[in-house]
């Protein structure tokens, strides 16, 4: 089954994270676990992680081919305040450690109008590793991009 007490959850294996090209995950088709609460909605024919709150977490399983510098950047979307929406705030941890967060502030003016935040360049070693996206606010999450990055740009 994909589900463990109601949570999605996945069979263990790795997403694999080029050293040379980007790589897209989808938020919902690629999570290796989301918290309970989160729900897996459609875009078109896009999935995408909604009904977030703070404390709600998404867990990937990637493989880093290479050490090195890359930028993540989430593609979300998020209603107006008045709206009952907020702003993003979003915590990358990397194997239970503080790696990057966003707070880009103000909103997308929809659900569903997605929109990428400026990238963090963090440091990501070799091998396998457990991602993990922690949500401070109500926002919806399509992707994650992950690209090699120049350090010292």
């Amino acid at each position: 089954s994909d589900y463990l007490d109601g949570e999605k959850i996945r069979p263990m294996e790795d997403l694999t994270v080029s050293p040379t090209e980007k790589t897209v995950i989808l938020a919902a088709d690629d999570a290796w676990y989301l918290s309970g609460g989160l729900l897996v909605a459609k875009d078109g024919g896009d999935t995408y992680v909604t009904d977030t709150d703070g404390g709600m977490y998404a867990i990937y399983s990637i493989d880093m081919k290479n050490s090195g510098y890359y930028r993540l950047s989430p593609v979300y979307a998020v209603l107006d305040a008045s709206s009952g929406g907020a702003m993003l705030e979003i915590d990358i941890e990397l194997d239970g450690k503080h790696i990057a967060n966003y707070r880009p502030g103000g909103n997308t003016g929809g659900w569903t109008n997605w929109k990428t935040v400026s990238p963090a360049t963090v440091w990501l070693p070799k091998g396998s590793h457990k991602m993990r996206f922690v949500w401070g606010s109500s926002a919806n999450l399509k992707n994650i991009i992950i690209e090699p990055a120049d350090p010292n740009t």
